[in-house]
């Protein structure tokens, strides 16, 4: 014999949550983070569907992932390309040393023009 459901109807006496449910098929999304969007895919992970493009990252800033067409698995932290499904830690990489080289020379060309 089941239990009867709690007098205020089920999570009384908190309301329903907004994140609670999701597309049929998938679990309760994982650290309250709502269901995507139709369209956006899932990780090629983990097959989570709580996916986002970060707006910031510590290695490219704002613009950085939009240049990389960088996503993150908000489950299992994978950045990856949604187009290919691949990771994006080797572009991340190439991304990051190019800017860096950049930073350098144009450092460097300061302290030479104050030479003179």
């Amino acid at each position: 014999m089941q239990n009867p459901p709690p007098p205020g109807g089920p999570g009384y006496p908190y309301p329903p949550s907004p994140y609670a449910g999701g597309p049929p098929g998938y679990p309760p999304p994982p650290h309250g983070y709502p269901p995507p969007p139709p369209g956006y895919g899932v990780c090629p992970r983990c097959h989570s569907p709580h996916v986002r493009k970060p707006s910031w990252t510590w290695w490219g800033g704002f613009i950085g992932p939009s240049i990389l067409n960088h996503w993150e698995c908000q489950s299992c932290r994978y950045g990856f390309n949604p187009k290919t499904g691949r990771s994006t830690s080797g572009a991340i990489g190439i991304y990051f040393a190019v800017v860096m080289a950049i930073g350098i020379v144009l450092a460097v060309l300061l302290v030479a023009m104050r030479r003179f």
